[in-house]
């Protein structure tokens, strides 16, 4: 009888014979189980980090965001209805002639041909169609009363979310006027910019002090309270200050710090982010705000001016009666520097002003708001190669979004931020309002986006009859465009998931592949040992003695690739842990607001259940290689193995 001992001694000596098969037989199964061990180890550790890091901010929350389809406004703009016409066409009429009453008393001039039309003739499939003018302050009014008779308000959307068990709602919203962005300005040195470029921003996405006016929002101060830093309050301060969570990039320069390369090393970052922290706590910052009456007469001082320096010099170049400058002090009214009007011409302009009060034009304002910042906001990511810490970076997902957050509860007792948010006026009637829901799990999360998001319909274009693209959502009740917000939780769990079961089916699959290939190498040294194992059957050793050699051979070979496999997957998990830790853990610090800068954001994490299972696997992959060559071979006569040369 054979025992373990004496079996692995056999084995171990077979592991020296036929080296060449042995190591292309170790490279190649080692090398499909290494790639999955090194993705399992990397993708653990990425989860393993961003649950760690998910104890601040939005980490382990799962809440939802909801926006309003919108319905309302599509139809009013691309087909309004014909009483919605009849009434704006009936309102028109009315203005125009109150206006020429007016004018009339006044003593100015007044044509209502030349005056904005409410209502206009628009080239469309069928033909000629009506459409409301948005540039009407009466069509506004219209438009405002029709979106909030339509499903889809703030109360609809708690009613809803009290379904599914959460009584944790908030909001959030964004001016997106009518007439354009607010005007906000950062006073640099406390100093106001009244160059051309200041009026004119670029729309769409930016970043630093120029993202203010589009991307100032107010948020429900429930929702920002996890962004701020140790020993800042999200109260109004009792000089009038605002508090703000701020972009980094936009921090950096209201501090007069240069933006660092992308190429910065980590090390350098985080002590710019420890830089920005210590020194933008509680910093105060002076903002110009100007309503579009002030906006356009700064503007037009402006072009005055350089109109003026142009014809310097110029005799034919005759000077304006009335002369204006930019304004003596920072967010200030226009200064007045030479007025030469007659008379008739003061009198006629002053009735003109006030006409234009009568009808809606608003008195020029300006205020200087004073914001308080109190936390640090990640911002956009900007174009490019996709880099891997960009591509790691889509896991840290605690964010409130992109922008400026002032707390919703500040806003109606600071009169500026009213104006800006225009609360309280009919252009809040299409501010972008954007409604929150916080469940207790992701699977009442899941169910909610299942069960409540909107999914318009856009195959149909927006001038063809019967195009809502949002009609069968409403028909479903579905009034609410949502998804999920500020964390990665709910995907996180679903990450998981999916992976473990990929990894297993994969395991699985690459456990076949090695098995055939193990089954050449042990089948060719089952064959090239026949006259051994004749000789052994011979001295009176059993077929399960001579199985137990093979079979401890085919163990220690899946013992052999398992210890590969592990090894250089580790040291490929480690090798990319040391390569972008340290970039990652910046950005992991600031979308989760850590307080502890010394936080790390590891790559690697061993999954004992993964590594146990890939052996297992291999393990039975390399008995199972065995089992089919070593059934024919101990079935064989041992007598005529021993006299076969061969």
């Amino acid at each position: 009888m054979i025992g373990p001992v004496d079996a692995g001694r056999l084995a171990v000596t077979k592991l020296k014979t036929r080296k060449l098969r042995l190591i292309i037989t170790l490279v190649i199964s080692s090398v499909l189980f290494t790639l999955l061990l090194a993705a399992s180890f990397t993708v653990r550790g990425t989860i393993n980090s961003v649950e760690k890091f998910n104890k601040t901010g939005f980490g382990d929350r799962y809440i939802v965001s909801a926006n309003s389809n919108g319905s309302a406004i599509f139809n009013a703009l691309a087909q309004p209805s014909p009483e919605l016409v009849s009434k704006a066409e009936a309102l028109q009429k009315a203005t125009m002639d109150k206006k020429t009453a007016e004018a009339k008393r006044l003593g100015i001039e007044y044509d209502p041909k030349t005056d904005v039309r409410y209502v206009e003739e628009v080239d469309g499939p069928a033909g000629k169609m009506k459409s409301l003018n948005m540039q009407a302050p009466g069509v506004i009014k219209l438009l405002a009363d029709e979106a909030r008779k339509q499903p889809g308000q703030e109360a609809d959307f708690i009613k809803t979310a009290k379904k599914y068990g959460s009584d944790k709602t908030f909001l959030s919203m964004m001016n997106i006027g009518i007439n354009g962005t607010p005007y906000l300005e950062v006073l640099k040195d406390g100093k106001e910019d009244y160059s051309q470029q200041s009026f004119n921003r670029s729309p769409g996405p930016s970043q630093g002090l120029d993202s203010l006016s589009s991307q100032i929002q107010l948020m429900s101060r429930e929702l920002l309270k996890p962004f701020i830093f140790n020993g800042q309050s999200l109260e109004a301060g009792t000089d009038g200050s605002v508090p703000i969570i701020a972009p980094y990039t936009a921090t950096e320069q209201v501090l007069g710090l240069k933006s660092l390369p992308s190429s910065a090393p980590a090390e350098q970052r985080l002590e710019r982010l420890k830089e920005v922290r210590t020194k933008a706590a509680g910093y105060r910052v002076d903002v110009c705000y100007r309503n579009s009456t002030s906006s356009a007469r700064v503007q037009e001082a402006v072009q005055q001016q350089q109109e003026i320096a142009r014809n310097k010099g110029n005799k034919e170049y005759q000077m304006p009666a009335l002369i204006k400058a930019v304004p003596s002090a920072p967010c200030s009214d226009i200064v007045i520097t030479s007025d030469k009007r007659t008379n008739e011409e003061k009198t006629r302009d002053s009735k003109q002003e006030e006409f234009d009060r009568i009808f809606g034009k608003e008195a020029p304002e300006s205020h200087i708001i004073k914001l308080r910042i109190v936390g640090v906001n990640a911002d956009l990511p900007q174009g490019g190669s996709a880099s891997v810490v960009q591509l790691f970076q889509t896991f840290l997902v605690s964010s409130l979004g992109i922008g400026w957050f002032v707390p919703l509860e500040t806003a109606p007792a600071q009169t500026p931020l009213a104006k800006v948010f225009n609360i309280g006026t009919e252009q809040e009637a299409f501010a972008q309002k954007t409604f929150y829901a916080e469940f207790n799990s992701p699977a009442v999360l899941k169910k909610f986006l299942e069960e409540q998001n909107c999914q318009p319909d856009f195959s149909k274009g927006p001038a063809m009859p019967n195009s809502d693209p949002f009609k069968q959502c409403a028909d479903q009740g579905k009034y609410f465009n949502v998804s999920p917000f500020g964390s990665s939780s709910a995907a996180l769990d679903d990450l998981k998931k999916v992976f473990n079961k990929v990894f297993m089916i994969v395991a699985a699959v690459m456990a076949g592949l090695a098995a055939v290939i193990m089954m050449g190498t042990i089948g060719r040294i089952i064959a090239d040992s026949r006259r051994e194992t004749a000789v052994f059957r011979a001295i009176g050793a059993k077929r399960l003695d001579i199985s137990q050699i093979y079979l401890t051979y085919a163990f220690m070979l899946a013992m052999l690739i398992g210890f590969i496999s592990i090894t250089i997957g580790l040291i490929l998990s480690w090798t990319l842990n040391h390569t972008y830790s340290d970039a990652i853990s910046v950005n992991a610090l600031v979308a989760f607001n850590v307080s502890d800068l010394n936080q790390k954001f590891v790559l690697t994490h061993l999954y004992a259940k993964d590594i146990l299972y890939v052996l297992a696997l291999i393990t039975a992959g390399a008995i199972l290689a065995a089992c089919l060559p070593l059934l024919t071979n101990v079935r064989r006569n041992p007598i005529r193995d021993m006299r076969d040369e061969r």
